[in-house]
């Protein structure tokens, strides 16, 4: 009976064991089938944006295209009447005996003038007004070699023959195309407008200068002209007042400041002459430049084929040999934290314990990393004392990057339209900022070393080896000298300056960020909407009072996508993503489960499944320990 009952019980034991592996199998199974879901459905929402973006923007051209051929073919009908009108006004000029006549033509003239008001067409001034190539056709040009008089004068017994600098009379009605001043043919008509109708008398200010009115004194009542600014109002003030004290700064001037005289000339050692040091300063730094251009256009062709060479030999050689790092953590959960605001105080540190509690954790099993819009240059100096082995999310998604290899394995690259419309824009707004890049060229060190990085971006294939530089043109702000010196000074990140941002518009642009008030700034926001292919990501900072970000990426590069690419790399069984600032709200829609720090923005913290403690208490370590007990 006993034997009976063992058997009984090894085989309902047995039975047991095999019900819990058939459990376990079908859990495993559905866990699979809902992760495959899950990617399914992230792609199905993927496109179903991309149709909804490509029917919207079927929408607005097809109804920009309507109005502009309604203009058009408007355009095209007013325009053949046109010499009807005319053929009409000179009829009612003509003497005739027949008054009744002339009244019917004149009524038909006007018959005529008043349907073309009706439908927008209205009348300009042309006689006797400055020519605008925007409103006015011109019938015929007369050029001339000069636009000043012609003067005969002797000099060393030969007469010579020379013409005066034109007036304002001549520059007010003269015909500027011809010398090519772009832009400023209108500052150079409306100055001349001024003077000839005295709202800027030329003869109180050299009353004044001949007094000895202080430079700044004869700045300020230059720069009452349209078109004059700092620099302009210093160069007439040398130029044509003969005030040999000033030192206009352009950006030949700026450039020999920063290579020979770290950033400032000492004009003050130069009183009185310091325009003529400005000049000297000026030839010379054009001429160096010249001859250097000579040198680089003579070396161009032969380092355009080494680096072709180089690239050829690296694609397959160098990339086949690389070994890939395998990511797996399926079936654990992958914490991802935003840090400023977040992870870090307000100091924009970590607190002084966090690095050890974050480490044991880690050694515990934590799947951990962070999704900042950090470079990895601050990124690294603020967590290096943490062993993350998990690879972060930068910039708001524009980079992924392997902490323990050290090397991008991802990057969104921002179209050349698209930078081209970044550009223009900052330009017309009157903004500047960072741009980062990746480096163009792989260096010869890193072809023969085989130390690559891959980085696969926006449909072009990434090249390996390449590394990321920030470009800037000046310290516009004072919002940017903090952003500068900080980064440059605690995180030691290299800046390179250029003379134009446009300079940069043929490498493989990623990034761009911008800091102002955010009055400034809201415009440029609202101009950069209009092109659907960036991604912007426009707040308010954390630290500084009334300042405001916009970071500009490729419309795949947010901390949505991010997470989305995490999910593919590592497989892990689910994601939580924790945040506290509008930019991460991206984030939580891609996790499946969200944590909003207690100093959390409201709109934040209402997107939120848990509110934690705030970053200065340490909420997220606080929220870890909790999770891994």
């Amino acid at each position: 009976m006993d034997k009976e009952k063992k058997v009984q019980g090894e085989k309902e034991e047995k039975q047991e064991v095999k019900k819990e592996e058939k459990t376990e199998n079908k859990e495993k199974e559905l866990n699979e089938q809902i992760s495959k879901l899950k990617d399914e459905l992230a792609d199905v929402k993927d496109r179903h944006t991309r149709l909804i973006a490509e029917f919207d923007n079927l929408k607005k051209r097809s109804a920009k295209e309507r109005e502009g051929l309604y203009n058009s073919i408007i355009g095209d009908i007013i325009s053949s009447l046109l010499p009807v009108i005319d053929n009409l006004e000179k009829a009612t000029e003509a003497e005739t005996k027949d008054e009744e006549y002339k009244k019917g033509i004149e009524l038909v003239l006007k018959q005529f003038k008043d349907v073309l008001t009706a439908n927008g067409v209205k009348e300009i001034e042309a006689v006797g007004q400055p020519f605008d190539p925007e409103l006015h056709e011109a019938v015929s040009m007369i050029q001339d070699e000069k636009l000043g008089e012609k003067i005969v004068f002797d000099y060393e017994e030969e007469h010579l023959i020379g013409y005066s600098f034109p007036g304002p009379e001549v520059l007010a009605k003269a015909d500027l195309s011809e010398f090519k001043f772009g832009y400023r043919e209108k500052y150079i008509w409306q100055t001349a407008e001024d003077v000839l109708t005295g709202k800027f008398e030329l003869s109180v200010l050299q009353t004044a200068v001949a007094k000895g009115a202080s430079p700044e004194e004869g700045k300020e009542m230059l720069k009452k002209l349209h078109g004059v600014g700092e620099k302009v109002a210093s160069c007439i003030q040398l130029f044509g007042l003969h005030q040999l004290s000033l030192f206009p700064i352009d950006t030949w001037i700026a450039k020999v400041e920063e290579i020979y005289y770290n950033g400032h000339f000492p004009v003050e050692r130069y009183e009185g002459i310091a325009g003529v040091m400005q000049q000297y300063l000026f030839f010379r730094v054009r001429e160096e430049a010249e001859k250097r251009a000579c040198l680089e256009v003579k070396a161009d062709k032969n380092q355009k084929e080494k680096s072709e060479e180089i690239r050829k030999n690296v694609s397959k050689e160098v990339l086949g040999k690389q070994k890939k790092k395998e990511y797996n953590l399926s079936g654990k959960m992958l914490y991802v934290s935003d840090l400023d605001g977040t992870l870090l105080n307000s100091d924009a540190l970590l607190n002084e314990d966090v690095p050890k509690r974050l480490n044991a954790l880690i050694e515990q099993g934590l799947c951990f990393t962070v999704a900042t819009a950090r470079t990895y240059a601050t990124v690294n100096s603020i967590m290096k004392d943490v062993n993350l082995t998990c690879p972060m999310i930068l910039m708001n998604g524009v980079m992924i990057y392997d902490p323990v290899k050290k090397s991008c394995i991802h990057a969104e690259i921002i179209e050349r339209d698209s930078v081209e419309y970044i550009l223009k824009g900052r330009k017309k707004f009157g903004v500047t900022g960072f741009a980062y890049a990746l480096s163009p060229e792989i260096s010869e060190d890193c072809a023969k070393s085989g130390e690559t990085s891959v980085i696969s971006s926006g449909g072009r294939v990434g090249k390996s080896g390449r590394k990321m530089a920030t470009y800037y043109e000046k310290i516009a702000t004072q919002h940017m000298e903090k952003f500068y010196t900080e980064r440059r000074d605690l995180y030691h990140k290299p800046f390179s300056k250029v003379e134009r941002l446009e300079d940069i518009s043929g490498e493989d642009i990623i990034y761009f960020s911008i800091c102002y008030e955010e009055e400034v700034l809201r415009p440029f926001y609202e101009y950069l909407k209009k092109d659907e292919r960036l991604n912007l990501n426009f707040y308010k900072d954390v630290y500084g009072d009334g300042l405001w970000y916009l970071e500009i990426s490729h419309k795949n590069a947010s901390k949505y996508y991010g997470i989305q690419k995490l999910r593919k790399l590592l497989h892990p069984a689910a994601i939580t993503g924790m945040g506290d600032n509008l930019n991460d709200i991206p984030l939580f829609e891609a996790c499946d489960r969200s944590c909003a720090v207690g100093n959390a923005h409201k709109e934040v913290k209402e997107r939120a499944d848990y509110i934690l403690d705030t970053n200065l208490n340490a909420g997220v370590v606080k929220f870890l320990e909790k999770e891994m007990k």
